[in-house]
């Protein structure tokens, strides 16, 4: 499986961008190729304060970084592929009973009160289901 393969919807381009502690980073693929061509990789300092007990304070600051480097980098794609560090996302696999997507909307959020250490009002919660769990159950991510 090559790099195409994991972005499979027929992409020719991929723009990556990583927002870090110190500067703002951007890279871009061409995948029209095996092995994937980079087609440029900029980086801006983020100086100030532009975080406060890791969460974005000054989110123009950052704003500013970014489309520096969109126009420094002659990106025009609007799909760009980001991520969350590790230590701020949660990830488990659950089974719930088989229910109305009204029910389980509220059921995951409880669910995810027992596992999640911090208030869960404060959190951005996401789910996928998965699919059948068997036993009249569901598989939720």
């Amino acid at each position: 499986m090559g790099l195409k393969d994991l972005f499979s919807r027929k992409k020719e381009a991929l723009v990556g961008l990583d927002i870090g502690g110190s500067s703002v980073k951007l890279v871009g693929l061409d995948l029209s190729s095996e092995p994937a061509k980079l087609l440029f990789v900029g980086l801006a300092p983020l100086r100030g304060d532009i975080f406060s007990n890791n969460i974005i304070v000054s989110a123009a600051k950052v704003s500013e970084a970014i489309l520096s480097l969109i126009e420094t980098n002659g990106v025009f794609d609007r799909r760009v592929s980001t991520a969350v560090p590790a230590p701020s996302v949660f990830t488990k696999k659950i089974k719930v009973p088989r229910m109305a997507l009204k029910e389980l909307d509220a059921n995951i959020q409880f669910e995810a009160g027992n596992f999640i250490p911090h208030n869960i009002n404060a959190v951005k919660l996401d789910y996928h289901i998965l699919g059948d769990g068997g036993k009249n159950q569901l598989d939720i991510l």
